[in-house]
């Protein structure tokens, strides 16, 4: 019953925020409609920035063992793109969490660890506010990616050491359903003339990624019982480097 409870107690606040996105870009779309309804184009564009992931129960796991303390901070590199129709935007992105790797001195040898991660959404948003070849849009992204925990022995065996002792390597990973709140600040550099507006883009992203449903640890495709629940859950900063063409 404890168990339970606090499974639901950090789920709670995901699911709020998602109730509240979900009121805010609907009330959001209303709005717009009455005022933006004359946008049409898209964009396509390289992302790099800052994610942090709420690694604090993988730490905790992972200490008792003599396993370093894996840090929060994650260098993300992706993309995406979308398309602007009238006031509504439509689109996607994929990102890959690249992290450091560290050495373990265990009782049963040396080891390199490693964590990793990925995630993929499809966008929903619509265009708060548009100057020129400025656009700010409130986006709502719907996906799902998957941690990776790479363990594997450094010295170097020989073939007959990997046919008596096969397990040198072990790769967990963790999945599940992602959401994505956050906003876009695009300025596409004009090169058209008139109502068209195309060219080089450049422009920030900013926001939260939450975890409501938590999935289960793998071993090689094998469930993993006692593993800590984890999501990819935590802010992120990206500068998005790209080109498109908005027409008035």
């Amino acid at each position: 019953m404890l168990t339970s409870t606090r499974i639901w107690t950090r789920r709670l606040p995901c699911l709020v925020a998602l109730s509240i996105a979900t009121l805010f870009a609907g009330f959001g779309i209303a709005v717009a409609d009455s005022f933006r309804d004359d946008l049409h184009g898209g964009q396509g564009y390289f992302m790099i920035g800052w994610s942090a992931l709420d690694l604090q129960r993988l730490n905790d796991a992972l200490a008792p063992s003599g396993y370093p303390h894996f840090s929060e901070d994650f260098l993300s590199l992706g993309g995406g793109g979308h398309a602007v129709l009238g006031w509504l935007v439509i689109g996607g992105q994929g990102h890959a969490y690249i992290s450091q790797e560290h050495d373990a001195a265990l009782t049963g040898g040396n080891y390199r660890t490693s964590v990793s991660a990925g995630s993929g959404f499809i966008d929903l948003g619509f265009v708060l506010w548009s100057r020129e070849d400025f656009l700010l849009t409130p986006l709502v992204g719907l996906g799902g990616g998957g941690l990776t925990l790479d363990i594997r022995e450094l010295s170097s065996p020989t073939f007959s050491d990997v046919l008596t002792q096969p397990g040198r390597r072990s790769t967990l990973n963790t999945g599940g359903f992602l959401v994505d709140l956050g906003f876009s600040l695009n300025w596409i550099v004009n090169r058209g003339h008139g109502p068209h507006h195309g060219g080089p883009s450049i422009g920030l992203r900013a926001g939260w990624v939450l975890s409501p449903i938590d999935g289960h640890w793998q071993l090689h495709e094998q469930d993993v019982a006692g593993g800590p629940e984890l999501g990819i859950d935590g802010p992120y900063v990206r500068f998005m480097i790209g080109g498109g063409g908005i027409h008035d």
